[in-house]
């Protein structure tokens, strides 16, 4: 890169163009840097993703492994370097959404700025650069992927495949063959970070068709051998997963339909001119008659090719950016209507370059052949960027939080998933009635929604609607046999009514669907210690910080296990680690304290409970066991002191031991 900071500064005009690059994209994206995690993927990805907790060998390992079966995320997607990425932020910032957003905004960014110099080498046109970048940046149907935390996936293998067509393209024009390698590997970790990009081999050959005057001949084929062997490698690993996770089962249900993809591609040419009433979600028609657009979108898209086919006998400009964006939209085109939708706005983010060089290339010719008067086009230049930029300085506060999001998406395209996921947000603000509304009409609109009637579950419960809970958790297992939180739920239930054999049934069938859920082995490992089974109880906490080591509640049951037992110094460990991990965890120190004073290890039990204290100062459990020790080592001034400051907080004292202390007095 080198190359381009020379070409930058002595070129003021190529200076001035990235400055208006980043200042454009920055005003109209940079609310997305102070938006929050939404529940759209956001918990599997990175909140509840025990893979991206430590940089560790082992984890590592989970997320570079095609097939490992600890990966403890949606296994079905192989996108190792995105998940690092992840992983590298949540030990730097925890769970800060500030610092998933801002890696967001500056990878597109640097899209943004390479997609400029890569053109700029191409076609020698700032004008036309400048025009694609600046579109690029701003389309609304770009604010998705770069908003959306989950889909670091779509900003981070478009800097690899971008940066990849940059050094081919270097290679090119300098035939220095390290540039050729740099390429390869660059398109290596474009696959690893999403393997949307496995079109990237034919794109070249149309580089070289179009910039380059390199027709398909022999040599031309052969250079191109190594990438199409990296892109069946990871074609291969696709189709690996989706047979691992049951996807052709699932996709069977669904039939076939040929209208789809032409449907996807006018729907993408449409929102490319237009990006407005847009969605994370957009539905697939139900019924069996189609809409008439459905219809005629064969006609429509065969009309435009063949007017792209007899235009591209004049220029190789059409074909070259039409065929861009028709080759790279290819793996998203859905010939059958897998859920949630047919079309989604994150698929356009690489494809819609091609639409923006054509773009770029018209304003270009009709500035340079005065078609038009120079000061008009800029003009109409200028409003469209405008209208853009707010278009997409909207679509960033849609993407503020959960509630802002699904709002959005039921006022443009009400389905049950929208209400289902906003019933969810309700739910995690206390808006417990919002929530089973959305819930009731999640089911009303999709009876055999399993998910739903979880979550409505969850809400009964929380009202204390035991039975209704019940009958919804046993209907999401009727309708999907394997919910892990559906038998996870009943044994919660039958626990708190101390139904205890029917709640460790429960919590058996959790784990043998789902070998890597902490929470299950601790649910059931609390029922083995209420009915007595310590051994069995300590095994299941146990088994829970195997799998994840920061289960601060595992911790703090395995110690009342061990304390139980009579095993002190097991228990005080315990009581050590969860201290380490959270060092204002007052029931730590509290117990821990106990233990102490059991062993008569006053020094440190007394330390335990002032603790507390400073953090807590009215802790009554920590002035009574304070008073106590302070009792007990002779010490009858402090007991006193710690003894009237309880009497003041009109806490309930033995009256033995209010003359134990009067008389030691």
């Amino acid at each position: 890169m080198l190359h381009f900071l020379r070409f930058l500064m002595n070129n003021y005009k190529v200076f001035f163009s990235i400055f208006l690059i980043l200042f454009i994209t920055s005003a109209t994206l940079y609310p997305t840097v102070k938006n929050g995690f939404t529940n759209w993927d956001d918990p599997q990805y990175v909140i509840d993703n025990l893979s991206i907790r430590k940089l560790s060998m082992e984890n590592i390992r989970s997320i570079f492994v095609v097939l490992d079966p600890n990966r403890s995320f949606v296994k079905s997607l192989y996108t190792p370097l995105t998940l690092m990425s992840y992983a590298i932020e949540y030990h730097f910032f925890g769970l800060n959404p500030y610092a998933y957003h801002m890696t967001n905004f500056v990878l597109h960014l640097l899209n943004c700025i390479i997609l400029f110099y890569l053109f700029l080498l191409l076609t020698g046109n700032i004008h036309v650069s400048l025009i694609i970048s600046i579109f690029f940046g701003i389309h609304p149907l770009h604010v998705e992927s770069v908003a959306w935390i989950a889909e670091r996936k779509d900003v981070l293998y478009s800097f690899f495949f971008l940066l990849t067509l940059l050094y081919y393209v270097l290679y090119r024009k300098s035939n220095i063959n390290l540039y050729y390698y740099i390429s390869l590997v660059l398109f290596f970790l474009s696959l690893l970070a999403k393997p949307m990009g496995i079109t990237l081999p034919l794109i070249l050959f149309f580089f070289d068709y179009t910039f380059f005057n390199r027709n398909f001949k022999k040599n031309t084929v052969i250079e191109k051998i190594p990438y199409f062997i990296i892109m069946f490698i990871f074609v291969y690993i696709m189709v690996i997963l989706i047979l691992d996770n049951g996807k052709v089962n699932k996709i069977t249900l669904y039939k076939f339909n040929i209208f789809y993809p032409f449907y996807g591609l006018v729907f993408y040419l449409w929102k490319f001119l237009l990006p407005v009433k847009l969605a994370v979600i957009y539905p697939i028609p139900t019924g069996n008659k189609l809409p008439l657009i459905y219809i005629l979108s064969p006609a429509i898209i065969i009309i435009l090719i063949s007017l792209i086919i007899v235009s591209g006998r004049y220029t190789k400009k059409i074909i070259f950016g039409s065929f861009f964006f028709f080759i790279t939209i290819l793996p998203v085109i859905k010939f059958i209507p897998v859920p949630p939708g047919i079309t989604a706005d994150r698929y356009t983010y690489i494809p819609y370059i091609g639409l923006f060089y054509l773009l770029g290339e018209g304003f270009s010719c009709l500035y340079k052949k005065n078609i038009c008067s120079k000061p008009f086009l800029i003009t109409i230049l200028t409003i469209i960027t405008g209208l853009m930029s707010i278009l997409s300085w909207n679509r960033c506060h849609v993407w503020k939080d959960s509630l802002t999001l699904w709002n959005d998406t039921l006022h443009n395209y009400p389905s049950s998933l929208a209400y289902l996921n906003r019933g969810i947000a309700y739910a995690d603000r206390g808006e417990s009635d919002r929530a089973l509304n959305d819930f009731i009409k999640t089911i009303e609109l999709e009876p055999d929604y399993g998910e739903a009637y979880i979550n409505r579950g969850n809400i009964y419960v929380i009202k204390g609607e035991f039975d209704k809970a019940i009958n919804d958790f046993n209907r999401a297992l009727y309708l999907k046999n394997d919910s892990v939180e559906a038998c996870n739920n009943l044994g919660l239930i039958y626990d708190y009514k101390q139904e205890y054999e029917k709640a460790l049934d429960y919590f058996t069938r959790a784990i043998e669907i789902n070998k890597m859920n902490g929470g299950t082995y601790i649910n059931r490992g609390n029922i083995y210690y209420k009915t007595g089974d310590y051994d069995r109880a300590v095994a299941d906490y146990s088994t829970a910080l195997t799998i994840d080591p920061d289960l601060i509640q595992a911790y703090i049951n395995r110690a009342i296990c061990y304390n139980s037992t009579g095993k002190y110094d097991r228990a005080i460990d315990d009581y050590n680690q969860v201290i380490k991990r959270d060092p204002v965890y007052i029931k730590a120190y509290l117990n821990r304290g106990i233990i102490y004073g059991i062993q008569k290890y006053y020094k440190e039990s007394i330390n335990d409970f002032t603790q507390v204290l400073m953090i807590e100062p009215d802790n009554k459990d920590a002035l009574y066991n304070r008073g106590i020790t302070y009792f007990n080592m002779g010490e009858y001034e402090k007991a006193n002191s710690d003894i009237q400051k309880l009497q003041s907080l009109k806490y309930k004292l033995d009256q033995q031991l209010l003359d134990d202390l009067k008389k030691a007095l």
